[in-house]
């Protein structure tokens, strides 16, 4: 083996060693969960703003030209838009959320000849999340269902350096902009670690407990239908536990990557899911 593969070897295992570690003790504190709400609400206001608008209201069309033209070009011929985001304070500074690590992000991806009905058959079929995302959603159930409001539980699972299983509880709501825009937002009322997970031995930890994988996943999802097909837009928040500044930076890309690999997955997902949808109408 090379030195230079050695060197990157020893990089894998360090990132794996200081993520993948269990730390005990490291639950979600109320200031930390505060600072989070804070955080999503603040992001909430200029999505409102964005999807008030139907000319506007994806993401995408919020970018600066080339590179939203470069973006719908991307999209249009299949691939899968994936950007990071982070949301500031009305004076521009970062927001601070204390013992915690913040991850925002936004994909989108386009899905020919489909329509926004489509879509929504796919999103809030709760009882069959797993069909369509099998490779994350272990099982799903819908809760309770009220007009345009959703409440449904999740078992996920993800499998990185580690296998990582939550079961979830998830407020859902969706709102009609007109006939071909909608949009909604998600967040989780619960996050529980679940250890051992199909074993004889499984424990579902209280909320808030355990390892600090993931303390908080809310997402924004908007669909758009035009150019002959629907636009899926998903802006994804989710809450990790903290790490010191140099930690973090070593295990960053790690995670970065992980994150939107997933983003990925679950856009693919939505998309094969929605054309299967459309050929079955």
């Amino acid at each position: 083996m090379s030195p230079k593969s050695v060197n990157r070897a020893s990089s894998c295992l360090l990132v794996w060693i200081l993520w993948a570690a269990p730390v005990r003790g490291v639950d979600l504190q109320q200031d930390t969960r505060a600072a989070f709400d804070h955080y999503v609400a603040l992001t909430e206001t200029r999505l409102i703003k964005q999807v008030s608008d139907p000319a506007v209201f994806l993401y995408i069309n919020t970018l600066p030209n080339p590179e939203r033209a470069t973006a719908y070009d991307f999209i249009k011929r299949g691939g899968i838009y994936v950007g990071q985001l982070s949301t500031a304070d009305d004076h521009g500074h970062s927001l601070v959320v204390p013992d915690g690590w913040v991850h925002h992000w936004v994909g989108a991806v386009y899905i020919p000849r489909a329509s926004v009905a489509d879509a929504l058959k796919v999103m809030q079929d709760y009882d069959h999340a797993q069909d369509s995302y099998s490779n994350v959603v272990i099982k799903s159930h819908l809760l309770k269902h009220q007009g345009t409001h959703f409440q449904a539980s999740m078992r996920l699972q993800q499998h990185h350096a580690i296998t990582v299983t939550l079961d979830t509880i998830h407020d859902i709501t969706y709102h009609k902009v007109d006939g071909k825009h909608w949009y909604s937002d998600s967040y989780s009322t619960s996050v529980r670690q679940v250890d051992n997970a199909g074993k004889p031995d499984e424990q579902v930890l209280p909320d808030g407990r355990g390892d600090g994988y993931l303390w908080r996943i809310d997402s924004f999802w908007q669909f758009a239908e035009q150019d002959g097909g629907v636009y899926v837009e998903i802006e994804a928040i989710s809450l990790s536990r903290w790490f010191p500044a140099p930690v973090k930076l070593v295990i960053k890309p790690f995670v970065n990557k992980v994150e939107v690999d997933s983003l990925t997955d679950a856009l693919a997902s939505t998309r094969t899911a929605i054309l299967k949808r459309h050929a079955a109408r």
